[in-house]
């Protein structure tokens, strides 16, 4: 078994696996836990090696084989990794005389990043950008756990936990499939397909494609979007990622009234105390001339 890093600078084993399975399949597959044991559902990318069971794994790698291409250099080395991303590569070092030395990729498993189970962790779905860069996003009502770690997934918001609407509002994310297997499956239409949801304490969401709802718990897994498909999952607790935002543009916009109170509260006192102070001269300043005025009569 060979396991990516957890990261660029932490070595330790990661969430990534290189395997064979007991079929003789070279196999990719996530472990959402270290503890946990993988399932089919955990495998994104497989490779027929033999057809008995293998006990050992041992990389050969052919010249002429389709998709890959060599340097013309001689002076070269090859090294497979399975990069922290969730992706096995073959890199290529080529060595100049000059000390011009470089790196290129001459073969991936995957093209499609988003195609990586676990690469966007739980309760998120992975979609392309502009560059073919994977871009995580939080399912409607969900927030990230550690922004700064894609991999680890979202949580649910407080407010949305605590709302009162929770089982009758669903949030639609169009073109979106999941690899998590469905609690339930229902052969009904759209809106009898949510509804079925929002009167469920379990369901989290509903896959709905022709006629088929499949309902599924929390929390969800390996989602992409998938724009030849003709899925759409529906979200129960809504709101969305821009109820998120919302909430904090509230607070921000509570929080500038706060300092705005605060400070007109403290000039007012300022005024205040300034005001009683003057009076308190004067008052001194005016007994103090008519007491001399007194004493000189």
């Amino acid at each position: 078994m060979l396991a990516s890093s957890s990261s660029k600078t932490n070595h330790s084993v990661g969430k990534f696996r290189l395997g064979l399975s007991k079929s003789g399949l070279l196999v990719l597959y996530a472990m959402e836990n270290p503890n946990s044991i993988a399932t089919t559902e955990d495998i994104y990318w497989k490779l027929l090696t033999f057809p008995i069971p293998l006990r050992r794994l041992s990389l050969e790698l052919i010249s002429n084989a389709p998709g890959i291409k060599f340097s013309d250099s001689h002076d070269f080395m090859l090294r497979a990794t399975l990069d922290i991303d969730g992706n096995l590569r073959i890199y290529q070092h080529n060595f100049a005389k000059e000390g011009k030395n470089s790196v290129t990729i001459i073969w991936s498993a995957l093209k499609n990043q988003c195609k990586i189970k676990g690469v966007c962790g739980v309760n998120r779905y992975c979609t392309l950008g502009d560059s073919d860069e994977p871009k995580c996003l939080c399912i409607p009502g969900f927030d990230y756990t550690h922004p700064g770690n894609p991999t680890e997934g979202c949580k649910m918001l407080d407010s949305v936990g605590k709302s009162s609407d929770l089982g009758e509002s669903m949030t639609e994310l169009k073109n979106t499939v999941w690899a998590s297997r469905g609690c339930e499956i229902l052969n009904v239409n759209k809106t009898e397909c949510t509804k079925s949801c929002s009167e469920d304490c379990v369901c989290r969401a509903v896959v709905y494609v022709k006629g088929e709802c499949t309902k599924m718990s929390e929390p969800l897994k390996y989602g992409l979007t998938d724009m030849e498909g003709w899925r759409s999952t529906f979200v129960r607790g809504g709101g969305g990622v821009a109820r998120s935002e919302k909430v904090g543009v509230e607070g921000r916009e509570i929080g500038n009234k706060l300092v705005v109170i605060g400070f007109v509260l403290v000039c007012a006192a300022v005024l205040m105390v300034g005001t009683r102070l003057l009076v308190c001269f004067l008052e001194r300043k005016w007994w103090r001339i008519n007491r001399n005025e007194f004493s000189s009569g």
